[in-house]
């Protein structure tokens, strides 16, 4: 990837599964990237700068409560996966006050790690898939990737009723098998696409932007769909705010110029 910074690129957009190892990659985070710990846009500030940032929670809550219209307040979510993703939503979604969140996972360890982390800010808690509370819940989140693969998770048979909100992060071509799994459920209300849409557009304004110190044209919006993990190694951190004081620091600039 950093070969992709080399050549001009102004940003880069990370898809899981590296959305945490990309927090590692980049010399700074935006506050929602930091609390997220987890990247999903990347930013050439400068010729030795590279900032992570996290677009997926505002794309999210965008795209419900403005296009879906779901009053996410009071609300009992479920939240399929404890990845990356779901890192990224949880702090945005928990800022609209639900009554409760649930993040079920297949592995239970990795949902109540998440659920530790996140508990200040709201009612979270967290558990496997088969001990899901069985009855519908508001708003179903899919975030994992196991709808790609044509999978869906084993979830007791009464989480999804007739008033449920099911949402995948997921998206392709046609309708995901989560999305098919909900229909099967006689439940209509499905989403895919608008949180790709709102999600990209947070990232298009940033990437955009052209990198202090490039020549005209050098540094125009160019985004790549890049694995975080194939990079060299991980850039060393600046804390957001300092760049000054640290401009002799070796971080991503130095390394592309002297490879």
């Amino acid at each position: 990837m950093l070969d992709f910074f080399m050549e001009g690129g102004a940003g880069a957009n990370v898809t899981l599964p590296h959305k945490p190892a990309a927090a590692e990659v980049v010399n700074e985070l935006s506050a929602r990237a930091e609390r997220a710990q987890a990247v999903n846009t990347i930013i050439r500030r400068s010729a030795t700068v590279l900032v992570g940032d996290n677009t997926d929670g505002v794309g999210l809550v965008t795209d419900l409560m403005r296009n879906q219209r779901i009053a996410i307040t009071g609300m009992r979510l479920l939240i399929l996966g404890a990845g990356g993703a779901v890192r990224g939503v949880l702090a945005p979604l928990l800022e609209q006050e639900p009554r409760q969140i649930c993040i079920a996972n297949r592995t239970p360890e990795r949902a109540l790690r998440l659920q530790q982390e996140f508990a200040d800010l709201g009612e979270v808690s967290a558990s496997g898939f088969a001990a899901v509370d069985d009855r519908p819940w508001d708003l179903v989140i899919n975030a994992t990737a196991a709808s790609l693969a044509g999978e869906v998770p084993a979830l007791p048979p009464r989480v999804v009723g007739t008033g449920t909100f099911c949402y995948d992060m997921a998206y392709g071509r046609g309708d995901t098998v989560f999305m098919r799994w909900a229909t099967a459920r006689r439940n209509p209300r499905l989403q895919g696409l608008g949180h790709a849409g709102r999600t990209g557009g947070g990232i298009l304004p940033a990437v955009a932007r052209r990198p202090a110190g490039d020549p005209p044209g050098a540094g125009r919006a160019r985004a790549v769909v890049a694995a975080a993990s194939s990079a060299s190694g991980p850039c060393p951190r600046r804390p957001a705010g300092d760049r000054e004081a640290h401009a002799g620091h070796e971080g991503p600039g130095h390394r592309l110029q002297h490879r």
